[in-house]
C-alpha cells in the first residue's frame, strides 16, 4: 500500500532538497508530480526540508542533546521543524527519550532494521511531539518499532507502516494521547501497558492491527475519535 493510494494524491522523489535555493534546494520533481507549494509558496518558502538521523550509539538516550543527532537544525542541533527525523536501520536496539517540553518536526520514521530482536523505540516522557508530516512504523525482522510513554503525539498526516503505539512502558504508567488532523492506518498496534496505571487516548481516526486487549485495572482507554 503505497503513500499515493493512502492520501489519494500523487507522490514521488524529490531530486534534491526540498525548499529554499539560497539553502541548497529547489523543487524539482521526478515525473510530472507538482510541489507541494503553490507559485507564491515556493517564492516565500524560506527553508529546506532536512533529513535528520539518530547516532548509533549516541551519547546518551535524551532527544534534547544535539551530540546525539547528525544534520538537526534545531537549537543546539537537535531537530527543527523542518526536519524529517529518521531513527533506527543501524541493526542494534535503542531507545530515544522525548525529554523536550514540546518541539515541532517535518516527519518522523522508525525503522527497526533487520537485526534480531532489536527495537527501536521513541519514549514520550512527558512533553508533546508534533509531527506536522507522516510518522512511518516499520518493524524489522525479529524487531519492532515503537512509540510509547506518556505525553502527546500529534499527527498532521498518517501514522503508516507496523509498529506500536503504547501508552506506558514496560515499568512505568501515565497517559498518551494521539491527536492532531492525522490519522493511524491499519498496519499499527496499538496497546496499552499494564506495569502502572496508564491511559491511551485516541482523537483521530484509528484502526488498531490487533485488539486492545484490558485485563488489569491499571488499563485505560478513551476515545474521541470519529472512527475507531
Amino acid at each position: 500500500m503505497t503513500l499515493g493510494w493512502q492520501s489519494h494524491v500523487g507522490v514521488t522523489r524529490n531530486l534534491s532538497l526540498v525548499g529554499a535555493a539560497a539553502l541548497g534546494g529547489g523543487w524539482e520533481r521526478k515525473g510530472t508530480t507538482r510541489p507541494p507549494l503553490t507559485r507564491t509558496g515556493i517564492a516565500e518558502y524560506a527553508a529546506v526540508l532536512n533529513a535528520v538521523t539518530w547516532k548509533s550509539p549516541g551519547t546518551s538516550s535524551n532527544w534534547n542533546n544535539g551530540a546525539n543527532w547528525n544534520n538537526g537544525s534545531g537549537l543546539g542541533g537537535i531537530p527543527g521543524s523542518t526536519d524529517t527525523v529518521t531513527l533506527g536501520t543501524t541493526n542494534s536496539a535503542y531507545t530515544v527519550t522525548f525529554d523536550l517540553s514540546s518541539t515541532t518536526i517535518a516527519g518522523l520514521t522508525l525503522d527497526a532494521g533487520t537485526g534480531n530482536g532489536n527495537n527501536t523505540t521513541l519514549q514520550l516522557n512527558g512533553g508533546s511531539l508534533t509531527v506536522s508530516g507522516t510518522t512511518a512504523l516499520t518493524n524489522g525482522t525479529n524487531g519492532k518499532a515503537i512509540i510509547d510513554g506518556q505525553g502527546i503525539f500529534s499527527v498532521g498526516a498518517a501514522i503508516s507502516g507496523g509498529g506500536t503505539i503504547q501508552a506506558g512502558t514496560a515499568t512505568t504508567g501515565g497517559t498518551l494521547e494521539i491527536t492532531g488532523a492525522g490519522s493511524i492506518s491499519s498496519g499499527v498496534v496499538l496497546a496499552i501497558g499494564s506495569a502502572a496505571a496508564s491511559d491511551l487516548m485516541i482523537n483521530v481516526t484509528a484502526i488498531s492491527a490487533a485488539p486492545i486487549t484490558l485485563n488489569s485495572s491499571n488499563q485505560t482507554w478513551r476515545s474521541a475519535a470519529p472512527e475507531i
